[in-house]
């Protein structure tokens, strides 16, 4: 018997499923209606070609989110080499963030403004004046190249044998610095 294949509503039920661990959540992003969704769900979660493409999409997660090792690397890549200097059009003025480019965005990891009273006239005509102040904090570059290191295995043991007159001596050597 040949197997039938899923609708593309049943193939997106699935993949919400797996997603939200709720059927009627699932049944709903799905597009199923709102009145019948968790009558849906429970419908379609009874079926054993419903279970075996969740348990399929549960067992490759990375790839039912569209995710690679590559995109992660590239996004500690995008960190690990970002540079706050990037972000400024000069030592002090910063870019506008419409100029930034999406690379340069993604290793943001906070914006925060604040807004101070500074007197620019004199204690005698003082003139008063908002200064605002913008900090950016990047996310942290030393942890991405950790962890690009731990990824690419820059950071594996090497084990090194020594042979000395029939005498065998093995050692792991937990340097970072081999090349």
């Amino acid at each position: 018997m040949k197997k039938r294949k899923l609708t593309i509503k049943e193939e997106l039920f699935c993949q919400k499923y797996t997603f939200f661990m709720n059927g009627s959540v699932a049944a709903r992003e799905a597009g199923y209606a709102e009145s019948s969704a968790r009558v849906m769900a429970s419908r379609l979660l009874a079926r054993k070609d419903i279970k075996e493409r969740i348990k399929y999409l549960q067992d490759n997660i990375a790839e039912a989110m569209g995710l690679s090792k590559q995109m992660i690397i590239e996004e500690h890549r995008k960190i690990a080499f970002s540079s706050i200097a990037n972000l400024h059009k000069n030592w002090i003025t910063l870019k506008e963030f419409e100029e930034l480019t999406d690379e340069q965005k993604a290793c943001i990891k906070s914006i925060s403004t604040k807004v101070l009273k500074q007197n620019i006239g004199t204690s005698d005509e003082p003139n008063i004046i908002d200064v605002e102040y913008v900090k950016v904090e990047l996310h942290d570059k030393q942890k991405s190249l950790e962890l690009l290191s731990k990824m690419l295995g820059y950071d594996e043991p090497v084990k090194q044998e020594i042979n000395h007159t029939g005498l065998n001596i093995s050692f792991v050597n937990h340097a970072r610095d081999q090349d």
